[in-house]
C-alpha cells in the first residue's frame, strides 16, 4: 500500500488527538475531584458554618434579652421581651434542625445533643424568669393598690379623730376632754399604723414583713382596746356620728389588713417570686454560659474540617496542574516531532514543482514536470502537465483569431465614423426646431401671464363691486333709520315746545303770586310799624317775606328769559331737523339710483370676468400644447445626442479593440510554444 501525503497527515493528527484525548481525560479527571471537594464546602461545610454563627448570633440576642428582663417594670414589656425571645428561639431551632440534617453527611462530626440539652435547659429557667416576674410585677400593682385604698382610710379615720379634737361644749367640758384625750391616744396608734402600712412597701425580707405585720398586729388590738373606751364615752355624749364614722373606717382598714389576700400576703409572694426569679436567673446564667461554649466548641470543629476540605482542594490544584503540565511538554514534543516529519515529506516535491511552474509563469510552454511517485503530488505534476498543453492550444487559436479581429474592428470602425456624420447633421436640424419651439413658448407663456392678470383684475374688480354694492345697501338702511329718528325727534321738540309754553304760563302765575306776596308784605310792615314796640318781630318777618317775594320774582323773570330763549332756540332746531329730513329722503332717493347703476356695473363685470376665465383656459392650453411640444423636440433632441455620444463611443471602442488586438498579439508572440 503506498502512504499518500492525505495518510500521513491524518496518521500525525490521530496521534495527536489521541494525546488530547488522554489529557483531556486527566483532566476531567481532576476537576471532578475539584468539583467534589468544592460541593462538599459549598453545599455542607460553609453552610453549616453559617447555621452555626446564625445559632450563636440568636443565643447571643437571646441572652441580651433575657437581660431585660431584669429591668423592666411592667408586664406588657415583658410580654414584648417574651414574644421577641420566642421568635429568636424558633429560628434557633429551625438552624439546629438544619446543622442536624446537614450532619448526617459528616459522622465524624459530633451532633448538637449536648449543646440542645443545655439550651433546653436555658429555655425552661427563661420560661421560669417571665413567669415570676411576670408575677411580681402584677403583686407589686395588687399591692401599691391595698396600699393607696389603705392609706387613704387611714387619712380619712385621722381626719374624723382630728374633727373629734375640735370639739366644744362648755356645759360638758370634761366628757369633752376625756374623748380628745382618748382621740389622741388611737391618733398616735394611727399615725404609726399609716407609717407601718408604707414601710411594707419597700422590706426586702420575708422576715421583716413577719416583724411588721406583728407590729401592726399590736397596733390594731391597742386601737381597738381604746376605740371600745371611746365608744362608751360616746354613749353618755353625743359626737355627732364622728364616733361611728371612725369605726367604720377602722373597720374596714382592719379587713383589709386581715383578709386572705392582705398587703402582708402580696408582700410576702412578691419576696418569693422575687427570690425565685433571681434563682432561675442565675440558672439561665449557666446555661446560656454551658450553650455558648457548646456552639463555639463547635463552631471550632467545623472551621478545622472547613481548613481540611479547603486544603485537599488545594492538593487537588496542584496535582491538576503538575499533571497538566506534564502532558503538556508531551504534547508539544510529540507534535513539533511529527510537524517537523510532515513538513519534510511536504517540502521536498513541492520544490520540484514550483521551480518549473516558475518557467512556466515567463511563458515558456515548452516544460515539462517529471512524475516521480504516485500520491498527491505525482498527480499533481500530471495535472501541471495536461494545463500546459491545453494552454499551448488556447494561445494558438487565440493568435489566430485576433488577426481575424483586427481586420473586423477596422471595417467597424469606418462604418461608425460614417453613422456619427449622419448623426451630426441630424442633431443641427432638430436644433433649429427647438429654438422655434421655445419662441412659441415664450409667446404662449406672455399670453398665459396677461391673461391671468386680466383675470384677477377681473376677480378684483367685482370683489370691489360687490363691496361698493354691500357699502350702498348699508348706506340706504342708515338714511332710512335717520329718516326715522329725525321725524321722531320732530316729535320731541314739538312736545318741547308745548312744555316750554306751559313753563311760561306757569312762571306768570308765580309772578303774580310775587306780586300779592309783596304787597301782603308791605301792608304787613305798615301794621307792624302801626303796632310800635310790639310789631319789631313781626315787621322783620315781613320784611324777610317781601325780600323772598322780589328774589322769586327776579328768578321768574330769568326763567322766562331762559324759555324764551329756549322756545327760539327748539323753533330753530325743529326747521332745522325737517330740512334735515328733506335731504335724508333726497339721499335715500339718489342712494336707490346708485344701487340700480352698481347693480349694472357688477353685471357688466361678471360678464367680463367670465371672458376673461375662457381666454386665461385658451392661453393655459396653448400654453400646454406649446410645452408638449418642447418636451417632444427636447426628447428628440436628447435621443439625437445619446445616439451621436453613443456611436462616438462605438468609434472609440472599435479603435480600443484594434488597439486591444494589436497588444494580444504582441502579448501572444511573448509564449514560447513548441
Amino acid at each position: 500500500m503506498v502512504l499518500k501525503v492525505t495518510h500521513k497527515v491524518i496518521i500525525g493528527f490521530a496521534i495527536i488527538l489521541l494525546l488530547l484525548l488522554f489529557s483531556s481525560i486527566s483532566s476531567v479527571g481532576i476537576l471532578s475531584d475539584i468539583k467534589m471537594a468544592t460541593a462538599k464546602v459549598d453545599n455542607f461545610a460553609l453552610p453549616l458554618q453559617g447555621y452555626a454563627n446564625n445559632v450563636q448570633k440568636q443565643l447571643l440576642k437571646q441572652a441580651k434579652l433575657e437581660a431585660l428582663i431584669v429591668t423592666q417594670s411592667t408586664v406588657s414589656a415583658i410580654e414584648n421581651i417574651e414574644q421577641n425571645f420566642a421568635q429568636q428561639n424558633l429560628l434557633l431551632i429551625k438552624n439546629s434542625q438544619l446543622i442536624t440534617k446537614i450532619l448526617v453527611s459528616f459522622p465524624a462530626i459530633e451532633n448538637l445533643s449536648h449543646f440542645t440539652c443545655t439550651y433546653n435547659a436555658y429555655t425552661q429557667s427563661v420560661a421560669l424568669m417571665f413567669t415570676y416576674k411576670k408575677a411580681q410585677l402584677t403583686e407589686t400593682i395588687q399591692l401599691n393598690e391595698q396600699q393607696k385604698i389603705l392609706y387613704n382610710i387611714l387619712d380619712e379615720a385621722s381626719a374624723i379623730l382630728g374633727d373629734l379634737s375640735f370639739l366644744e361644749d362648755t356645759q360638758n367640758q370634761r366628757q369633752i376632754e376625756r374623748i380628745i384625750g382618748s382621740a389622741s391616744q388611737i391618733e398616735g396608734y394611727l399615725f404609726n399604723l399609716t407609717d407601718a402600712t408604707k414601710a411594707i412597701l419597700t422590706i426586702n425580707s420575708i422576715e421583716e414583713v413577719s416583724m411588721a405585720q406583728h407590729d401592726i398586729d399590736f397596733g390594731l388590738d391597742n386601737i381597738t382596746q381604746l376605740l371600745t373606751f371611746l365608744s362608751r364615752l360616746g354613749e353618755d355624749y353625743d359626737t355627732g356620728g364622728l364616733i361611728d364614722q371612725f369605726i367604720d373606717e377602722f373597720t374596714r382598714s382592719k379587713s383589709m389588713l386581715r383578709s386572705d389576700n392582705n398587703i402582708f400576703i402580696l408582700k410576702i409572694s412578691q419576696l418569693e417570686h422575687r427570690d425565685l426569679f433571681n434563682k432561675a436567673y442565675q440558672n439561665s446564667e449557666q446555661h446560656i454560659t454551658g450553650a455558648s461554649d457548646d456552639i463555639d466548641i463547635f463552631l471550632q470543629i467545623l472551621d478545622k474540617n472547613l481548613a481540611q476540605l479547603q486544603a485537599d482542594i488545594f492538593d487537588n490544584v496542584e496535582q491538576g496542574n503538575i499533571e497538566t503540565l506534564a502532558v503538556f511538554i508531551v504534547l508539544f514534543v510529540v507534535g513539533a516531532g511529527i510537524a517537523a516529519i510532515t513538513i519534510r515529506t511536504m517540502i521536498g516535491p513541492l520544490t520540484g514543482i514550483n521551480k518549473v511552474l516558475a518557467q512556466i509563469a515567463k511563458g515558456d510552454l515548452s516544460r515539462q514536470l517529471t512524475v516521480r511517485s504516485d500520491d498527491e503530488y505525482g498527480e499533481l505534476s500530471k495535472n501541471v502537465n495536461l494545463v500546459v498543453a491545453d494552454l499551448t492550444a488556447l494561445i494558438t487559436n487565440i493568435s489566430n483569431y485576433t488577426h481575424l479581429l483586427n481586420n473586423a474592428a477596422e471595417q467597424s470602425s469606418n462604418k461608425t465614423a460614417q453613422v456619427t456624420s449622419a448623426l451630426s447633421l441630424q442633431q443641427q436640424t432638430i436644433m433649429q426646431a427647438t429654438a422655434q419651439t421655445d419662441d412659441l413658448e415664450l409667446s404662449a407663456e406672455n399670453i398665459l401671464n396677461k391673461a391671468t392678470n386680466a383675470e384677477q383684475k377681473m376677480s378684483d374688480a367685482l370683489a370691489q363691486s360687490n363691496k361698493l354694492e354691500n357699502i350702498a345697501k348699508l348706506t340706504n338702511e342708515r338714511m332710512i333709520n335717520l329718516t326715522t329718528m329725525l321725524d321722531n325727534t320732530s316729535e320731541v321738540m314739538a312736545v318741547l315746545q308745548q312744555k316750554s309754553l306751559d313753563i311760561s304760563s306757569i312762571l306768570d302765575a308765580i309772578g303774580s303770586i310775587s306780586a300779592q306776596t309783596n304787597l301782603l308784605a308791605l301792608n304787613a310792615a305798615i301794621e307792624a310799624a302801626r303796632a310800635g314796640e310790639s310789631g319789631r318781630g313781626f315787621a322783620v318777618v315781613a320784611d324777610e317775606v317781601r325780600l323772598l317775594a322780589s328774589r322769586t320774582q327776579e328768578a321768574a323773570n330769568e326763567i322766562q328769559v331762559m324759555i324764551e330763549s329756549l322756545q327760539s332756540q327748539t323753533k330753530k332746531a325743529v326747521a332745522d331737523i325737517i330740512q334735515g329730513e328733506n335731504e335724508a329722503n333726497n339721499c335715500q332717493e339718489h342712494t336707490v339710483e346708485l344701487l340700480a347703476i352698481l347693480s349694472l356695473i357688477h353685471q357688466a363685470i361678471e360678464e367680463m370676468h367670465i371672458m376673461s376665465q375662457d381666454i386665461s383656459q385658451s392661453a393655459t392650453q396653448q400654453n400646454g400644447l406649446s410645452n408638449d411640444i418642447k418636451q417632444s423636440i427636447d426628447a428628440v433632441v436628447d435621443l439625437g445626442l445619446k445616439s451621436s455620444d453613443l456611436s462616438s463611443s462605438t468609434l472609440n471602442y472599435s479603435k480600443q479593440v484594434a488597439e486591444l488586438a494589436t497588444k494580444l498579439d504582441g502579448a501572444i508572440g511573448t509564449f514560447k510554444v513548441p
